[in-house]
C-alpha cells in the first residue's frame, strides 16, 4: 500500500533539508518541502502570539525558536487543509525505519474521514489503551497523558482544519497546543512500537530561556490556572476514551 504525502519541515537548501531528503529518498520517498520559520522581531510583535496571556498563565514568554517552530507546523497544517488529504509531517531531523513505511498507508486509512492525529515520536511515553492492531505487529494506540513532540506525526485534513483554527492566537509551544485537545477537539493517537529516531546532533533550534522573577502572588495565580487547565484536559480526555470505544 502506497504512503500518504510527505511534508518535511526546515530550510530550504540547507544540509538538515538535504540529510532529510537523503534519508527518505532510501526508504523509497520523496517530500514536500514547508520551509522553517525564523523570528526577526521581538516575539510579542509576532502576529497570533498572545504573549501577555502566556506571561499570566506560566509567568514567562515564548522563545523566538519556540513562536518559530509553531508557525512552521501551522503552515504545514494550512498546506493539508489545501491539500484536503492525510499527511506525514515530519522534522528535518526525524529519521523513519522502513518498517514503520509499510504501516503508513494503513494507518492513514484508519483516521481517514476523523478529525485525528498520529505521533509516531514521543518524548514521554504514557501508559495507553489500543485502539487499533495492524499487521505486523504495530498499533495505534490513545496514550493515557500527553506524550509531547512534533517530530513526526499524521494528521487528517479534518484535523488539521482544526488545528489551525485553535491556532489563531496562541500562547503554548506547539508540542502542548497540540496536546491540549480540549483547545481544538482532536484527539492524539500514538504509533506502538515507535519506529522513529530523532537525529537532532545536540543543537536545539528553539533557543535557550529565561525565566523573570515573579512575586508570590502571580505564583500562586499561576498555579491555580494549571490546575484548571489540567482539570480541563484531564475531563476532555476521559472523554476522549469513551468517545474512542476504550472504556467499558
Amino acid at each position: 500500500m502506497s504512503h500518504p504525502p510527505v511534508i518535511v519541515i526546515s530550510t530550504p537548501g540547507g544540509r538538515r533539508h538535504e540529510l532529510a531528503e537523503a534519508h527518505l529518498k532510501e526508504l523509497g520517498m520523496s517530500c514536500e518541502l514547508s520551509p522553517a520559520v525564523f523570528i526577526q522581531v521581538p516575539p510579542e510583535e509576532v502576529p497570533g502570539y498572545d504573549h501577555l496571556r502566556r506571561l499570566r498563565e506560566l509567568g514567562y514568554g515564548l522563545t523566538k525558536g519556540e513562536i518559530g517552530c509553531f508557525l512552521a507546523h501551522r503552515a504545514a497544517w494550512e498546506a493539508i487543509v489545501r491539500r484536503g488529504e492525510t499527511c506525514l509531517v515530519l522534522e528535518d531531523d526525524a529519521r523513519l525505519e522502513s518498517r514503520l513505511v509499510a504501516h503508513l498507508g494503513k494507518a492513514s486509512e484508519a483516521i481517514s474521514g476523523r478529525a485525528m492525529l498520529i505521533r509516531f515520536y514521543s518524548v514521554k511515553h504514557p501508559r495507553y489503551k489500543t485502539w487499533r492492531r495492524l499487521e505486523g505487529g504495530f498499533e495505534l494506540v490513545r496514550p493515557l497523558s500527553p506524550g509531547g513532540s512534533t517530530v513526526a506525526y499524521m494528521l487528517t485534513p479534518e484535523c488539521a482544519r482544526e488545528l489551525v483554527a485553535g491556532s489563531r492566537s496562541f500562547w503554548l509551544a506547539v508540542d502542548e497546543y497540540m496536546d491540549d485537545e480540549a483547545a481544538h477537539g482532536s484527539p492524539v493517537l500514538h504509533g506502538h512500537p515507535e519506529w522513529v529516531r530523532h537525529e537532532d546532533e545536540g543543537a536545539s533550534l528553539v533557543g535557550a530561556r529565561t525565566k523573570p522573577q515573579i512575586s508570590s502572588f502571580r505564583k500562586v495565580s499561576r498555579e491555580w490556572r494549571r490546575l484548571l487547565r489540567n482539570l480541563r484536559q484531564v475531563a476532555h480526555r476521559e472523554r476522549t476514551l469513551w468517545q474512542l470505544g476504550l472504556r467499558p
